[in-house]
């Protein structure tokens, strides 16, 4: 119960802001060789809110995800999967949360636990963290690119 009062602490600062419109963005960040089968969870992230955190390198994203430890190139390369989704099909991880209680407009999921570096508020890296299944996320379409040039697109 004190994550939930924390983490509703964290929607002044935008974070925890419910996803507005009738489509969003979001970024699944993964190994290249990391595959997910159609009913798997991925943990996703609405693509603006990466970019507005200007990342300059992959080893800079990753690490600001929490799916790598330092900011170096990581020695696996990474890929970033964008969909177009419904945001009313999202869950938020939320520690402390009741998988169904809405969040700041977001139900919670079933499992507070991400892929990254998630103190269980339902953000990383002040970017807000999602749920969804692969089989919802790839329901109208998705564009696979690797992250060095979605690093590059950004800084443009």
């Amino acid at each position: 119960m004190i994550a939930l009062l924390l983490s509703l602490a964290f929607a002044d600062s935008g974070c925890l802001a419910p996803p507005s419109g009738d489509s969003l963005a979001v970024a699944w960040v993964s190994k290249v060789n990391r595959t997910v089968g159609a009913k798997t969870y991925i943990d996703v992230v609405p693509a603006t809110a990466i970019r507005q955190q200007d990342f300059r390198t992959v080893g800079e994203l990753v690490h600001g995800l929490g799916l790598q430890k330092k900011k170096t190139a990581p020695k696996k390369p990474y890929k970033v999967t964008i969909f177009e989704v419904d945001p009313r099909i999202l869950c938020r991880p939320i520690d402390g949360a009741e998988p169904g209680e809405r969040v700041a407009g977001v139900p919670a999921c079933e499992s507070a636990r991400t892929t990254g570096k998630s103190d269980g508020s339902g953000c990383m890296a002040d970017v807000p963290v999602y749920r969804i299944s692969w089989s919802d996320a790839s329901a109208r379409g998705f564009c696979v690119l690797p992250a060095q040039r979605f690093v590059d697109e950004g800084l443009r």
